[in-house]
């Protein structure tokens, strides 16, 4: 499991694990975010709180077409409805969302 340097900062990986089986379970669908994915969100910074990571992984399981989510797929949420660059924050990312409603 990744461990973060900074102590303020929560370890990504058992979050994201935590929130995908608990969308999974609630939308009947099995879909996982492979090793690459959760390297990939475990260095970013995360300066949102927990609602809006769990907010995050949801839209990506609801959006993904796939059953294994990788970074790849990231970025073609994140290039949908022709989002011109990629968030740094989760607000930003859910700004970028409200946006294209």
């Amino acid at each position: 499991m990744h461990s973060t340097t900074n102590r303020d900062e929560p370890d990504i990986e058992p979050l994201v694990a935590q929130f995908t089986n608990e969308i999974c379970r609630e939308n009947g669908f099995q879909k996982v975010f492979n090793r690459r994915c959760l390297e990939t969100l475990a260095n970013q910074k995360w300066r949102g709180n927990v609602r809006e990571l769990r907010s995050f992984v949801e839209r990506n399981l609801l959006v993904s077409d796939t059953r294994e989510i990788g970074p790849e797929h990231l970025a073609d949420l994140m290039n949908q409805n022709q989002m011109t660059y990629a968030p740094k924050t989760l607000e930003e990312f859910d700004r970028q969302v409200e946006d294209m409603k």
